[in-house]
C-alpha cells in the first residue's frame, strides 16, 4: 500500500511540474504547442480547474502574440476546441 500512494504521490507532483516548469518554460520559448500539451497532461493528471484558467491564459496569450496566422489559427482552434469540450 505504500507503495502505491508513492506512486499517486509522484503523479501529482509530475502535474504541478508540468505547469510549474515544463509549460511555462516553454510558454517563454513561444513554443506554445508543447505549453498545451503539458496542460493538457497535467490536467488530466490533477482534474484541477485551475489548469483550465491557465489553457484560457494561454490561448488569449497566443491570440494577442504576433505569429503567423496559420500557425495562430491552429493553435487556437485546437485550445478553444478544448475548453469547449468541457461545456457540453
Amino acid at each position: 500500500m505504500r507503495k502505491f500512494n508513492q506512486l499517486i504521490e509522484s503523479f501529482k507532483q509530475r502535474g504541478r511540474y508540468y505547469v510549474d516548469k515544463i509549460a511555462d518554460e516553454a510558454i517563454r520559448k513561444s513554443d506554445y504547442d508543447i505549453a498545451f500539451k503539458y496542460y493538457q497532461e497535467a490536467y488530466l493528471i490533477s482534474g484541477s480547474r485551475q489548469i483550465i484558467t491557465k489553457i484560457q491564459e494561454l490561448k488569449d496569450t497566443v491570440e494577442g502574440r504576433r505569429l503567423p496566422p496559420d500557425l495562430k489559427l491552429r493553435i487556437v482552434t485546437l485550445i478553444s476546441d478544448y475548453l469547449n469540450s468541457f461545456k457540453k
